[in-house]
Order: C-alpha cells, then structure tokens, then sequence
C-alpha cells in the first residue's frame, strides 16, 4: 500500500494518510531523499536538499539513527581534519512507515497496535510515543515493549497526559510489555 515518494503531489497524498502522521513533513523529506541516494549523503547535501537548517536536521539524523532506519557512515578523504558523517537509508521506505505506525494485529475483538520502543533511547521514546498516540484510533489498544526499565514511568506518564490509562504490564526477562486502552 505504500507508495515509493516520486514528487511533490505523492508526497502531499501519502501526508493525507493516517498512517504517516507518525513521521513530520521534514523527516518524511530527508527519507524519500536519502531513498534516492544509495551510496548516502552528508549533511550538508541533505539541507541543501530538504531545505531545513543543520540543527533540526542533525536531530531529525539522530531521531531516524536510533530507531535503527538510517546508519551513520563515518568517510575519511581527506588527510587533514575530521571524518565526515555519510547518512544511508538502513530500511526500504514501506517498512520505515510501517514501524513509525506501529504495526496493527487483530486479537479477539480490539485491535491492538504494537510498539517496539526496544533500543531506543531518550527522548526518542517518548516522541516516537506520543506520535503514534495521535494516530491511535479510540477503539485501539496500545502495546509498548521496551527493554528500558527507567523510561517505563515516563512512559505510562506520558500515556496518560494523551488520555490512555495502563490496564497491564508485564516483564519478560529484561523486556517489559505495557498495554494502554482510553480512558
């Protein structure tokens, strides 16, 4: 169902779908770009291209990085000074959007959406969170895993300022499972 990103007209639809509203315009932008260059892109090539300044576009790096759908390629050429950052996508775009969606499966009567936040650091958690929050729809259940016992509060706190309230919560060796309904 996903599309690959040609233009500008594709790129305003998919914005439409429900489903990409986990990502931001600029992060969707840097993604169909670096989609488009696989042997990757530094930064400066990547703001040239996305039109975003080098602060937003470093955080937007680092976000895409840590949940694992661009790798950081670090490229000496020359012999005097540092080493530059060569950003590459790690995921085909279908599966990118599919996992900043949080995967759907059916299970008895509710739908309950899965969200691996396993690996994923602080704050990108919690932004990856609340995103995908927005997408839920209200007969939805939502599954968090993550494998960071300190986030958990942070987590269920931030659940509940969305309007969810925590109705399980589990711990399987060093993975703890949090199933949130609305309220």
């Amino acid at each position: 169902m996903f599309l690959y990103f040609l233009g500008r007209k594709k790129v305003r639809k998919l914005l439409e779908l429900e489903s990409i509203k986990a990502l931001s315009r600029t992060e969707l932008k840097v993604i169909r770009f670096l989609s488009k260059k696989p042997e990757g892109a530094d930064v400066e090539e990547i703001a040239r291209s996305v039109k975003c300044s080098l602060k937003s576009l470093y955080f937007i790096l680092r976000f895409l990085s840590m949940n694992g759908w661009v790798r950081v390629e670090h490229v000496k050429n020359q012999k005097v000074g540092r080493p530059k950052n060569i950003y590459i996508l790690n995921k085909s775009i279908s599966e990118i959007l599919e996992e900043s969606h949080g995967g759907c499966s059916l299970q008895g009567l509710n739908k309950i959406r899965i969200v691996d936040l396993s690996g994923c650091e602080y704050p990108f958690c919690l932004i990856r969170l609340r995103r995908i929050i927005k997408t839920l729809n209200y007969n939805e259940m939502l599954m968090v895993k993550t494998d960071d016992d300190w986030v958990i509060d942070q987590l269920i706190s931030t659940a509940r300022a969305k309007g969810l309230r925590l109705s399980c919560a589990e711990q399987e060796n060093n993975t703890y499972k949090l199933i949130f309904r609305w309220r």
